[in-house]
C-alpha cells in the first residue's frame, strides 16, 4: 500500500502532543485485489471516520456498522473498534480531544457537508507532527463546529450477538449464505422451541431472526457489491431464487437499491 507519513495506517495519534484541537489522518487502500482490515484498537481521543469512497465497515464489540460517504462516523474515545476498506477505499479520519465534543459519549452519524470533506481532506495535507498553520486552525474550527450542528442520520448498523450459540449462527449464515436453513431448523438444532428461539435472537440484536438474518445477508451483498460482482450473480449466492426478490429485501433493509447503493455509495456503475 502506498501511502504518505499522514496516510500510514499505523500513524500513532495517541502518541503526539496535542498541539491542536484536532488531527486529521487519510487512508486509502490501493492494495488489489487484497483489502485492508485492522485489529481491535482505540483511541485516547474521539475519532470522527468520514468515509470517501467505496465500502468501509467498522466493528465494535457489540455491532458491526456500514459506513457511507458524506457520513460522518463519530467513535467515542476508548472504545475498541476496528476498520474494513475494500479494495480502492478512501476514508479520512478527525481526532478529537476528549472534551472537544461533549456529550458524544456514544457512537453516533452525522451529515457530512461536502465542503466539510474537502476541508478535512486539505488539512489532512499538512505535516501531522507540528501545529496547524493559523488558516487551517481556523478552517478545521468552523468544520467542528458545523458537524456538530449536523443532524444526526440512520446508519446501517448490525448487532453482534453475544450468546455463544448465536454466535454460532452469525458465523454459519455469514459463511453459507446460499444455505436456506430455518428458524426451526437453529431451534431443533440447539433442542429449544422456534418461539424460544426467536425470543433469543430479539433479545440479543433487536431484531427477529427473519430480519437479522436479511441483516447478515446484507453485509454479504455489500462485501459482493465492493468486488464488482453482478447483482444477478450476487441475488443467487445469497440463496435468492430472483434478482428482484433480492433488490426488495435489500431495499428495505438499506432503503436503496442494490444498483442505487452501488452508484450512489460504492461509486461503480
Amino acid at each position: 500500500m502506498k501511502t504518505s507519513p499522514a496516510q500510514d495506517f499505523s500513524f500513532d495519534t495517541d502518541a503526539m502532543e496535542a498541539l491542536a484541537t484536532a488531527h486529521v489522518q487519510s487512508l486509502v487502500n490501493q492494495d488489489s485485489p487484497k483489502t485492508l482490515d485492522s485489529c481491535f484498537h482505540k483511541h485516547k481521543r474521539g475519532q470522527l471516520a468520514f468515509p470517501i469512497s467505496g465500502s468501509c465497515i467498522c466493528y465494535t464489540k457489540d455491532k458491526v456498522w456500514t459506513l457511507m460517504p458524506d457520513q460522518a462516523f463519530w467513535m467515542p474515545a476508548g472504545v475498541p473498534h476496528r476498520i474494513f476498506h475494500s479494495e480502492g477505499a478512501s476514508s479520512g479520519y478527525l481526532y478529537l480531544d476528549c472534551d472537544t465534543w461533549s456529550g458524544f459519549d456514544q457512537v453516533c452519524s452525522v451529515e457530512l457537508p461536502m465542503y466539510a470533506l474537502h476541508g478535512l481532506m486539505y488539512i489532512a495535507e499538512s505535516d501531522q507532527t507540528k501545529p496547524l498553520p493559523n488558516q487551517k486552525e481556523k478552517l478545521l474550527k468552523l468544520i467542528i463546529e458545523e458537524v456538530m450542528n449536523s443532524h444526526a442520520r440512520p446508519m446501517f448498523g448490525l448487532a453482534v450477538p453475544k450468546d455463544e450459540r448465536l454466535k454460532h449462527v452469525n458465523s454459519y449464515i455469514l459463511e453459507n449464505s446460499s444455505e436456506k436453513v430455518s428458524l426451526q431448523d437453529w431451534a431443533d438444532f440447539f433442542h429449544i422451541s422456534s418461539k424460544t428461539f426467536n425470543r433469543l435472537v430479539v433479545k440479543e440484536t433487536g431484531v427477529t431472526f427473519q430480519q437479522w438474518k436479511n441483516q447478515l445477508l446484507v453485509v454479504n451483498a455489500i462485501e459482493l457489491m465492493s468486488k464488482d460482482k453482478n447483482i444477478g450473480w450476487i441475488a443467487s449466492e445469497l440463496g435468492y431464487g430472483s434478482t428482484s426478490a433480492f433488490s426488495a429485501m435489500f431495499r428495505r433493509e438499506i432503503g436503496l437499491s442494490p444498483q442505487e447503493y452501488r452508484k450512489q455509495v460504492l461509486g461503480r456503475c
